[in-house]
């Protein structure tokens, strides 16, 4: 599977189970980078999508369900046992409080293959970073 996870400069995830921040630019730059390929997300991220497209599968457990080459977008899930193609990371470029974090472990023995910045609806900067 593909990951995709948002974070803030300590790759802070979430607060109290709660994401950190949303953005509608983001979700789009997500969308687009996805493109035709499954996309799985869980009920929480549902509320982040004005529409949902068709290739967009909500579960809470769409880690299981997730083979090669499907992207999942992940906000609050433990990733300890995923088996990770490529990850896709979004940076906030600030730092907010977190108490989940994305672990280092998963980004051991992957190279950055791309780096993008764009202006969000609510960020200045986004950074997104792509791991193989």
């Amino acid at each position: 599977m593909n990951l995709i996870v948002c974070v803030d400069d300590r790759y802070g995830m979430a607060f109290f189970g709660k994401r950190q921040s949303r953005d509608k630019v983001q979700i789009q730059k997500m969308l687009d980078l996805v493109g035709e390929n499954k996309l799985f997300i869980s009920e929480y991220s549902l509320c982040l999508f004005e529409e949902l497209p068709k290739n967009v599968s909500v579960s809470n457990d769409f880690l299981t369900l997730a083979k090669t080459g499907d992207f999942c977008f992940v906000e609050r899930e433990s990733l300890c046992d995923a088996q990770i193609e490529e990850i896709i990371i979004y940076k906030w470029n600030r730092v907010y409080p977190s108490d989940l974090k994305l672990s280092s472990e998963l980004l051991s023995g992957k190279t950055l293959v791309s780096t993008k910045e764009f202006k969000g609806n609510s960020h200045e900067k986004i950074t997104e970073e792509v791991y193989r």
